[in-house]
């Protein structure tokens, strides 16, 4: 299972903690956390992102994200 961290949810607040989720891939992750779909955007559409994600673990006694793999954001809209 590979974590995911939520960096930004347009429905919470900035001031919220960073939110793990975990799952095989992107969506399974967003799907077992919040049950509902959610689509890739890339390029200009990535603007209108409802959930940011980036792939790593946060350590929230030292508040700081450690990254997995290549730093990527990945942005996600939800499908209707």
């Amino acid at each position: 299972m590979n974590k995911y961290i939520v960096k930004y949810d347009s429905r919470k607040s900035i001031f919220d903690d960073y939110q793990v989720i975990e799952g095989k891939n992107p969506k399974d992750a967003l799907k077992k956390a919040f049950n509902k779909d959610y689509m890739r955007l890339t390029g200009e559409a990535s603007r209108y992102a409802t959930i940011i994600l980036v792939k790593g673990d946060y350590d929230k006694q030292n508040n700081n994200i450690i990254y997995k793999g290549r730093y990527q954001l990945l942005c996600y809209g939800e499908c209707k």
